[in-house]
């Protein structure tokens, strides 16, 4: 077994996991957020028994709510609301120098001044108006280890791009592992929290709706970026979350990134006789039709910091 620890709290992760899910169905973000802050043990890296390692972190707040997307649509406005979490440097237009510049971030590691961003979700009345649903989000990152050299997780490149997630998409291919990258988890105060392809719909979500966001995981070695963003990368040999990178295609191992956001969508369950959609009447972006695939799309874009250097990505 493997490990590298940033932190030491005495709390194993599954037990502050547990914690901060029993604040968050309070249905106080407040409370979750000084939870996380509270608990180290968010920013240190724990090993699994196969070897993976992970790290898990808490952003403490939510740094803006804007139209922009220094990614799809650089120096514009983009074509929806998106909340953003780490470094100040975030804007129009984004590079190396600018997020190494940053005056804080909300990132707890403060040496991360990474940018994480992703479609704001609206409560939409019947009267054509929308209200913001509040949430945060746990963001991790795992990183297979192992002794032989050749299945040593790489650092992201100088200027690396890519996107998870597509908002063209209007029909479920169930075998994607693309598609399967990005689900929602329908929260429940006991019982079983069922996992979705899209907002659920027709259903109560008494603790909240959790969106779950995956990266790709391997990399073709050669290209920084590919036209769509997509095509230098591919997700693990047996899914989004699970695998090698096995393809001769994609031979180097990136960190995985994996996303959650709590939304605390449940201030709004004794609201949806007013909702223009009772049985579904949240969605994340705004003039859109509101069906799963319109909404797939999460962003990443970050500087991580190394022994060597400062590195920044795009998802």
């Amino acid at each position: 077994m493997y490990s590298v620890r940033l932190a030491r709290t005495g709390f194993e992760l599954r037990q502050h996991r547990s914690a901060v899910f029993e604040v968050y169905r309070a249905g106080s973000l407040h409370n979750i957020e000084e939870t996380m802050k509270g608990y180290e043990m968010l920013n240190e890296i724990e090993s699994f028994a196969d070897g993976t390692a992970y790290w898990l972190m808490a952003p403490n707040n939510i740094l803006t709510t804007q139209r922009l997307d220094p990614i799809v649509t650089p120096g514009k406005v983009s074509t929806h609301v998106h909340s953003v979490l780490g470094g100040s440097g975030f804007g129009l237009n984004v590079n190396t120098s600018i997020l190494q510049e940053s005056e804080c971030t909300s990132i707890p590691i403060q040496e991360d001044k990474s940018n994480y961003w992703f479609p704001q979700l609206y409560f939409q009345k019947n009267d054509g108006s929308f209200a913001s649903v509040s949430g945060n989000a746990v963001i991790c990152r795992c990183f297979p280890v192992a002794p032989d050299s050749a299945n040593v997780t790489a650092p992201f490149p100088n200027n690396f791009r890519m996107l998870s997630g597509d908002t063209t998409l209007r029909t479920l291919n169930a075998s994607s592992f693309a598609q399967q990258a990005v689900t929602f988890l329908c929260l429940q105060f006991s019982g079983t929290s069922k996992r979705y392809n899209e907002l659920p719909v027709g259903v109560s979500c008494p603790a909240g709706i959790r969106s779950q966001i995956n990266f790709p995981s391997c990399w073709d070695g050669k290209n920084i970026d590919s036209e769509d963003h997509k095509l230098h990368v591919a997700f693990l040999s047996t899914g989004p979350d699970n695998g090698t990178c096995d393809d001769p295609r994609y031979p180097v191992i990136l960190p995985r990134i994996f996303m959650e956001v709590y939304w605390i969508s449940q201030d709004f369950e004794d609201q949806r006789d007013q909702a223009l959609t009772p049985s579904q009447p949240f969605f994340r972006k705004r003039g859109s039709d509101g069906i799963w695939v319109s909404r797939r799309f999460r962003e990443w874009l970050g500087r991580w910091c190394t022994s060597e250097s400062y590195i920044w990505v795009q998802l």
